[in-house]
């Protein structure tokens, strides 16, 4: 299958990307939401964050054991 700039049943393959990524995001937003425990993280963060994450991931165990007592020490 071929998706380059030409639309293909009338839709291009920016148009369908964004529209799934923004389709993804509304129901991510919404199971973060609906999920049961973890209240104490979901006050402290509005919504999942890829660049958060994509941060967090790049952290050493030690860095990350630090901010986790800095975080559940406030």
């Amino acid at each position: 299958m071929y998706t380059g700039p030409e639309t293909t049943l009338g839709i291009s393959a920016k148009g369908f990307q964004k529209v799934t990524r923004g389709w993804t995001s509304i129901k991510q937003g919404e199971y973060w939401l609906s999920i049961c425990g973890n209240s104490q993280p979901r006050g402290s963060l509005k919504r999942p964050s890829a660049k958060t994450a994509g941060e967090l991931l790049n952290l050493s165990r030690l860095q990350l054991r630090i901010l986790s007592l800095k975080k559940t020490s406030i």
